[in-house]
């Protein structure tokens, strides 16, 4: 079965409310001239609210540690629990980077801006994002990998029971 990298998107409303999900259909589609991802935004969702209306978004690319956040970022809503104060109760550490929420251990984030018309799939909509900005995460040691510093992705939430 496929294996796929596991993202979480923060977003805010125009209001400045902010939410985060956890999301797996992002893809990288283009380097030159500008950096662009795809995203396939689950229709439902707090997040594709936000990012449709303001058209704006920070893709964090989530480590291994935080397979533990599955319930929270991909089976609840925003709508319902504040994502943000959850984590922290939960131990992790968030920080703020290009004035969203991000988990400060994630191991790269990426700051979004929405480029094409959503596209209708099925209970998803794609969108074109170009990458304006982005930043490698911190590890604290060097060669920390073996420690959960790893990129998550989809096996091992389906191998470890999280999906």
């Amino acid at each position: 079965m496929l294996s796929t990298p596991v993202y979480s998107l923060s977003s805010a409303n125009s209001a400045g409310k902010t939410t985060m999900n956890m999301i797996t259909y992002a893809s990288p589609i283009a380097l030159r001239p500008q950096r662009k991802y795809a995203l396939g935004l689950y229709v439902q969702s707090m997040s594709y609210q936000n990012v449709k209306e303001t058209g704006r978004a920070v893709l964090q690319i989530l480590q291994v540690r935080h397979a533990q956040l599955t319930q929270l970022l991909g089976k609840s809503s925003g709508r319902d629990v504040d994502k943000v104060a959850q984590l922290q109760q939960l131990g992790f550490a968030v920080s703020e980077e290009y004035g969203l929420p991000v988990l400060a251990d994630a191991v790269g984030v990426m700051e979004l801006r929405v480029v094409s018309e959503f596209i209708p799939a099925g209970d998803h909509e794609v969108v074109l994002c170009d990458v304006v900005s982005w930043k490698h995460g911190q590890q604290e040691e060097a060669g920390d990998a073996a420690a959960g510093f790893a990129p998550l992705y989809t096996g091992y939430l389906r191998d470890n029971g999280y999906l």
